[in-house]
C-alpha cells in the first residue's frame, strides 16, 4: 500500500505488532517508575520488531538522486533508474504525495537554506544552487516556503 492510502486512517499497534506483544509492552510500561525506563521499553521493543530492511526501491534511489542533484530533470532521473519517466512520476507521486520536479525543487530549498546559514550571500547561493538569477531563487523560495528569504530573515 502506498503512505496516501493511510490518510486519516486510524491503525492501532495490535494491528501491526500482535495483540500479546502490545499487551506484554502495555504491561512492562505500566510497572516502568520512570519515564527513562519507558523510553528504554518502547525503544526495546520497537528494535525487536524490526524488519529486515528491503532493497532500495527505484522511487527511495530517485529522492537520494535528487536531493544529492536537485537540478536533474525527470527525463535524466528516470534515464539513470532505467524506467520511464512516467513510471517514474507515477510511483513518486505514490509515496511522497508529490513529483519528483517538486521533490528536487523542495531540496533546493534546503541548499539555499543551509548555504545562507553558512554565511554566503543571496547571489552567491543562487548561482551555487542552480538557478539562473537570484529572482528566480526567491520565486522558487517564496512559493515553497510562503515568504520570501528575507521576510524568513535568515541572517
Amino acid at each position: 500500500m502506498r503512505p496516501r492510502d493511510f490518510l486519516g486512517a486510524r491503525i492501532g499497534l495490535d494491528d501491526l505488532f500482535g495483540a500479546s506483544r502490545v499487551s506484554l509492552l502495555g504491561e512492562k510500561l505500566s510497572q516502568a517508575t520512570t519515564t527513562a525506563e519507558r523510553f528504554s521499553h518502547m525503544r526495546t521493543f520497537l528494535l525487536s520488531n524490526l524488519r529486515p530492511r528491503e532493497t532500495e526501491s527505484v522511487v527511495s534511489q530517485a529522492a537520494a538522486l535528487l536531493q544529492r542533484d536537485p537540478c536533474l530533470r525527470v527525463r535524466q532521473l528516470a534515464a539513470r533508474l532505467d524506467v520511464s519517466e512516467r513510471h517514474s512520476c507515477r510511483d513518486f507521486s505514490g509515496m511522497f504525495g508529490m513529483g519528483p520536479k517538486q521533490f528536487a525543487r523542495i531540496a533546493r530549498i534546503e541548499r539555499v537554506l543551509s548555504a545562507r546559514a553558512q554565511g554566503a550571500t543571496w547571489t552567491d547561493i543562487a548561482h551555487a544552487t542552480g538557478f539562473t538569477d537570484q529572482a528566480h531563487m526567491n520565486k522558487d523560495f517564496t512559493a515553497i516556503v510562503g515568504v520570501s528569504p528575507t521576510e524568513l530573515a535568515i541572517n
